[in-house]
This record gives C-alpha cells, sequence and structure tokens, in this order.
C-alpha cells in the first residue's frame, strides 16, 4: 500500500500567527494557516487543515 501526503496548496498566508498562549480554536485562521503556541511549557506547531486545527510538539527547537 503506497503512502499519501497532503500539500497545502491553497491560499497563502503572508505570515505565522504570533505565538499564542494556549491552543488555536476553530474559530480562528483559515484553511492552511499555520501557527506556534505553547502550553503548560511546550510549544506547538500548528497548521489548520479542513476546518480543524493539527497540532505537533516541537521538541528541537532551543531558541524558540
Amino acid at each position: 500500500m503506497a503512502d499519501t501526503v497532503d500539500t497545502l496548496t491553497e491560499g497563502k498566508q503572508n505570515k505565522i500567527f504570533d505565538l499564542k498562549q494556549g491552543f488555536f480554536r476553530p474559530t480562528e485562521g483559515q484553511n492552511n494557516d499555520m501557527g506556534i503556541c505553547t502550553d503548560r511549557g511546550k510549544f506547538y506547531l500548528a497548521v489548520k487543515v479542513n476546518n480543524e486545527w493539527r497540532f505537533t510538539e516541537i521538541k528541537q527547537s532551543r531558541s524558540l
């Protein structure tokens, strides 16, 4: 079975969202937007896909 990769090809974001304390709400941003948020001392990269924010922890960033 082949792996698939979804690409963010629609839309354009002029800049990444400002750092936010807590997670983004579903009403914030547009599809394909990206941002960084922090919760309980951890940093997360967020991408909005299909009207829903997806988060992944940023573990290797030392100067963030």
